[in-house]
């Protein structure tokens, strides 16, 4: 140690602490060893400072240990007395000791807690995600589902077997009963059936009806109960059954807030969950981890954060396990904390964090005894992808534009029908991008500190407009609509109101230009000048839903039409709604053979729309629907996720973008 930087390797330390004769866990020691290093230094592996892991050799530390100190980063000054002689001699005998717990506990000299383990329980590829799981409440299997099925995992061995389901029956486990037997399914009966929860026997068996409505249902500790979502995303409910689906009854909801799936507490009294709001265009979980207990319907703030997840889950020992988004540039990635609570869910103390890897933490099951805890990493790359059109509905072989591992969504072409306008978080927040088809790297149009999003051109194509929604954290709910020249310029103020979630012009000689704002219960439809900011509703066209987010709409190019469609939920047989904007008079255009409508885009020439279909079973395929009623088929996909597709205004090519990532259980052994 008296050379800064210099690699002391795994062998090095195994041989220095143990006879050749010694059994011990030794990575498991290790590696946890560092981990407690790095959470006392405010370190991470991903950006280390003071220990950097050197990949299968071993570890550096890069602080200077003899002569002069290099000054600290500002976040660790909070360490200042402590943290250089940490870094000293002495911070080889801190890992020593952190590897020699290992050892003791293999000669059973003192009880030290086992160090804790991550393991993952399922290797689905990229092309088959794993699209739900839990673990049993006894911790021997994981239920899981993927495009292939439901199917039963033994734990310790690996051992699989598929759970043969109803023909046509596509639901997934969601949630175990106490009995270790009975698992409940949210999914729907047929290809064009509602979403409904079942219960089922992981032996096999006809599926028992429980509830026509709901979704990610907990059962209580008793098995004597259920909890669940129900409601519209953007103001759901919780609600409440018996476990034989009677008797249900609302527990929380105010209409105005999202809630995530509900959990029980050990003792059956009490229900956590995490609430968040909306705003515009952009959704989030806006922090707050709630406690209701049941006795007497009082509600407790824990504690509130604006990188909070949706999913928790609560330990025999008191600990809500939740997850928090990190800061930028890694905000696509979250991870797990535990919060330590009283026995009347008090706050015990702070939160301990429990993992540290890329991908979205979600999703935590525990097992009865507390001693293992499943949960999903997931990552999602979307990425904009462009084609030549032939014919107007013939695609040429898909080439892929953006060549980052950030998210990317197409909006616009630039007049010259050669470059794509997007938008990216590859710089941290969204920002503004445009991107000749024959170049690698794209050009930054629109910085941002918050998201700048749904980047579209104005009339004549001289200017972009773009969406700024309240920042995380932000208790507004209006959204700024914002113009900067395309040339280059700074960006002006052209509306702020309340809940704009998307706007659109038509394109010269046309001047429509058309902006959205939701509210509950509807979607309003405003005109706008794109120069001058003036606004003016449009009576003929509103949307009437409980969840108005469930509605795409795009304005045709001579600004004369509105195409709208619903755009979640299964349909026996999704319509798409062509509005007139000079009489009011609708025409319906029915999609047959799909379960609904996901995105919506004019083409080029007006004369059809291009629209993004799924199905129950996970395919989706981007079609033409001509005005006429024809419906063709013009990109069909399976293994990836698949958006919206924007046409160059020649007609000749066509920007969409297809998302790439992975989803597989883990699962935490002595957390």
């Amino acid at each position: 140690m008296s050379a800064p930087g210099a690699l002391i390797t795994r062998e090095e330390l195994r041989s220095r602490l143990w006879a050749h004769d010694t059994f011990v866990d030794f990575d498991h020691s290790l590696n946890a060893a560092v981990r407690r290093l790095r959470d006392a230094l405010g370190d991470s592996a991903e950006n280390p400072r003071f220990v950097e892991t050197m990949a299968r050799r071993g570890y550096r530390f890069l602080a200077p240990v003899n002569g002069e100190p290099r000054a600290l980063p500002a976040e660790t000054t909070r360490h200042a007395p402590y943290v250089w002689w940490i870094l000293g001699t002495t911070a080889l005998v801190m890992l020593v000791v952190g590897i020699a717990v290992g050892r003791r506990m293999s000669r059973k000299e003192t009880p030290f807690k086992t160090a804790m383990t991550e393991r993952r329980l399922t290797a689905n590829a990229p092309e088959n995600l794993v699209q739900a799981g839990a673990i049993s409440p006894d911790g021997k299997y994981l239920a899981f589902a993927d495009a292939g099925g439901f199917y039963l995992r033994q734990i310790d061995t690996g051992e699989t077997q598929r759970v043969r389901l109803p023909k046509g029956f596509d639901a997934k486990p969601a949630a175990w009963f106490p009995d270790g037997a009975h698992v409940v399914m949210v999914g729907v009966a047929g290809p064009n059936e509602s979403a409904s929860m079942w219960e089922i026997s992981v032996m096999g068996g006809a599926p028992v009806t429980l509830s026509a409505q709901g979704r990610y249902p907990a059962v209580s500790p008793d098995g004597s109960q259920i909890a669940y979502l129900a409601g519209a995303t953007e103001d759901s409910e919780i609600w409440v059954m018996q476990s034989d689906g009677a008797g249900s009854q609302r527990l929380v909801g105010d209409g105005k807030s999202m809630l995530g799936p509900p959990v029980w507490s050990p003792d059956g009294k009490r229900i956590a969950y995490a609430r968040g709001c909306y705003s515009g265009g952009m959704s989030w979980m806006q922090g707050q981890l709630e406690v209701l207990d049941l006795t007497n319907r009082k509600t407790q703030v824990l504690f509130a954060s604006a990188a909070l997840g949706g999913t928790i889950a609560w330990t025999p020992d008191q600990r809500l396990i939740y997850s928090l988004s990190e800061p930028i540039p890694n905000q696509n990635d979250s991870n797990l904390w535990a919060l330590p609570l009283s026995p009347t869910g008090q706050l015990q103390g702070p939160s301990v964090r429990l993992t540290r890897e890329p991908g979205i933490a979600c999703f935590p099951f525990v097992t009865t005894d507390g001693k293992r805890l499943s949960y999903f990493r997931r990552t999602m790359e979307p990425d904009v992808y462009v084609a030549d059109l032939e014919g107007g509905t013939r695609l040429s072989a898909l080439r892929r534009l953006t060549l980052d591992e950030r998210s990317d969504y197409p909006y616009s072409w630039t007049p010259d029908n050669k470059t794509v306008i997007f938008a990216s978080d590859r710089n941290g927040p969204f920002n503004i991008f445009k991107q000749r088809l024959d170049d690698t790297e794209p050009e930054l149009l629109v910085r941002t500190a918050q998201d700048a999003m749904i980047p579209r051109l104005s009339p004549d194509a001289s200017d972009i407009l773009y969406l700024i929604a309240p920042g995380i954290g932000n208790t507004s709910t209006k959204t700024r609509l914002m113009r900067v020249p395309l040339a280059g310029g700074p960006p002006q103020e052209v509306v702020e109101a309340a809940g704009i979630n998307n706007q659109q012009c038509g394109r010269s000689p046309s001047t429509v230009c058309l902006l959205s704002t939701v509210e509950p219960g509807k979607e309003r439809f405003f005109r706008f000048d794109p120069l001058q900011g003036k606004t003016q509703e449009i009576s003929q066209v509103e949307v009437q839903s409980a969840d108005p987010h469930d509605f795409n709409w795009s304005l045709s190019p001579d600004g004369t039409k509105l195409a709208l469609a619903k755009k979640t939920g299964s349909q026996p047989v999704p319509v798409i709604q062509i509005v007139s904007l000079v009489d009011g008079s609708k025409q319906n255009l029915p999609v047959p053979g799909w379960s609904g409508i996901g995105t919506l885009d004019w083409t080029a020439d007006g004369k059809g729309v291009w629209a993004m279909a799924f199905t129950t079973t996970g395919s989706q395929a981007l079609l033409n629907v001509s005005l006429q009623g024809k419906v063709k088929p013009v990109l069909e996909e399976t293994k990836m996720s698949l958006g919206w597709a924007i046409p160059s205004a020649d007609g000749k090519h066509i920007a969409f973008w297809k998302g790439n990532g992975n989803s597989n259980v883990w699962m935490l052994e002595n957390f």
